[in-house]
């Protein structure tokens, strides 16, 4: 079992699940990775949910990230983060599941979702976020597979 991330939403500022699915898919296709999108099926009623599965073009099986991108309308799917604030409340509108042993598809990936989304932020269940700026100076950097194990204020 490997470590998930979330992109946290402020209430208010939801984006449409067929929105993010359609702006990832068109982003990931232009950065030359393959994007698959299934629809799920929660208690009867198609789209509660969608899951993607995200891979460089060709390796679909080798190094992939499963990304669920939630519909905005489950209240199970907001939560408060102490560390952060007792009273603000996030909405994650992906989680993606399992990307440690994908530090870079992962980081590409977060890069993509954050450019279209720079409201958004990037958690690893970490007292820490990550931001857009916070991505773009990682990978201006070196490639440090562990990055996403590091709060971006020592990076």
């Amino acid at each position: 079992m490997g470590i998930s991330a979330f992109v946290l939403f402020d209430i208010g500022s939801e984006v449409p699940i067929q929105k993010i699915s359609k702006g990832i898919k068109l982003e990931c296709i232009k950065k030359d990775m393959d994007f698959e999108l299934h629809l799920e099926v929660n208690d009867g009623k198609i789209g509660s949910y969608n899951y993607a599965v995200i891979a460089n073009k060709g390796k679909m099986q080798i190094e992939n990230l499963t990304v669920y991108i939630k519909n905005m309308e489950m209240k199970t799917d907001y939560m408060i983060l102490d560390w952060y604030s007792k009273t603000h409340v996030f909405f994650f509108g992906l989680l993606i599941l399992d990307f440690d042993e994908n530090t870079k598809l992962f980081l590409d990936f977060s890069i993509i979702v954050l450019n279209l989304y720079p409201f958004a932020k990037l958690w690893i269940e970490e007292n820490w976020f990550y931001r857009s700026e916070d991505l773009g100076k990682i990978k201006n950097n070196p490639f440090d597979e562990d990055w996403c194990y590091k709060n971006p204020k020592e990076l």
